[in-house]
C-alpha cells in the first residue's frame, strides 16, 4: 500500500503552501506571484491540491467559462495565457478551464497529476458542464534542460517541425506525435476521449521558452 493521497480544495489561508508548490514545480520563467493567485481566488477560481502524507505536492487551478469547439473563437476570447487564466468566471459558462497543473519533481512518478485532473473532471460533472478544457504545455518543442532541478526534456524535432507546419497549413500534428510530448501527451492519456482543438501561436505565453510560447489546447466533451 502506497503513501496516502488526498485531493483537497485550497483557499487564501493556503497561500504559503500554494506558493511553495509554485516555486518548486514550475520553471522560473512561468512561475506566478502570490498577488496573482490572490486575484484568481478573489474571482472564485478553484484551486485543487494533492497531499501525500499531509505534504502538499501539487496544485491545479480552474475557472468556469463559455466554450465552443471552435479554435478561432477560443483564441479571440483567450489571446494570451493571462486572459485564459485570469478572467472572471462567466455566468453563462458551459466549461471548466483547467490551468497551471504543477507537481513537485520528487512526486511526478505517481498518480498525483492524474488525481488532480480527475478532481477537475468531477467538479465539471457535478456542475453539469458540457466540456473540460485544458491548455497543455509542449516542452519537447524546444526541449527543457536549462533548469534541470525542475524538468529535463529533450527536443522532439519531429514534433517541432509539425507544430511549425501547422501554422503554415492548419494541419494539426498527428495525435500519436502529440502523445509523445511529456505534458501535452499526458492530458490525452488521462482522457483518451479528449480532442485537440488547436495550437496557440508564440504570443500566447512568451515566457515559456521550452514550449516556444505555444500551448496545445485540448478538450473533453462531457455530454
Amino acid at each position: 500500500m502506497g503513501p496516502k493521497q488526498n485531493v483537497i480544495g485550497l483557499g487564501t489561508s493556503d497561500l504559503d503552501r500554494l506558493m511553495d508548490v509554485e516555486r518548486r514545480a514550475f520553471i522560473p520563467s512561468i512561475q506566478t506571484t502570490e498577488e496573482i493567485i490572490r486575484k484568481r481566488l478573489s474571482q472564485e477560481h478553484v484551486y485543487l491540491g494533492v497531499e501525500v502524507e499531509s505534504e502538499l505536492v501539487g496544485t491545479l487551478a480552474l475557472r468556469f467559462a463559455k466554450f465552443t469547439p471552435d479554435f478561432l473563437d477560443f483564441t479571440r476570447r483567450n489571446p494570451t495565457f493571462d486572459e485564459y487564466a485570469e478572467r472572471r468566471n462567466e455566468g453563462d459558462a458551459n466549461a471548466v478551464f483547467v490551468y497551471s497543473l504543477g507537481i513537485i519533481p520528487s512526486h511526478r512518478n505517481g498518480t498525483n497529476a492524474k488525481n488532480l485532473l480527475q478532481g477537475a473532471f468531477n467538479i465539471a460533472k457535478q456542475k453539469s458542464m458540457e466540456f473540460l478544457v485544458g491548455d497543455a504545455r509542449v516542452p519537447s518543442y524546444n526541449g527543457s534542460r536549462e533548469n534541470p532541478q525542475y524538468e529535463q526534456f529533450d527536443t522532439n524535432e519531429e514534433l517541432h517541425k509539425a507544430v511549425d507546419e501547422y501554422f503554415k497549413t492548419g494541419t494539426l500534428p498527428p495525435r500519436s506525435l502529440i502523445e509523445r510530448d511529456p505534458v501535452a501527451g499526458f492530458y490525452l492519456r488521462v482522457f483518451p476521449d479528449g480532442k485537440v482543438l488547436g495550437i496557440t501561436d508564440e504570443r500566447f505565453w512568451r515566457g515559456d521558452k521550452p514550449c516556444g510560447g505555444h500551448m496545445i489546447i485540448e478538450y473533453l466533451k462531457l455530454k
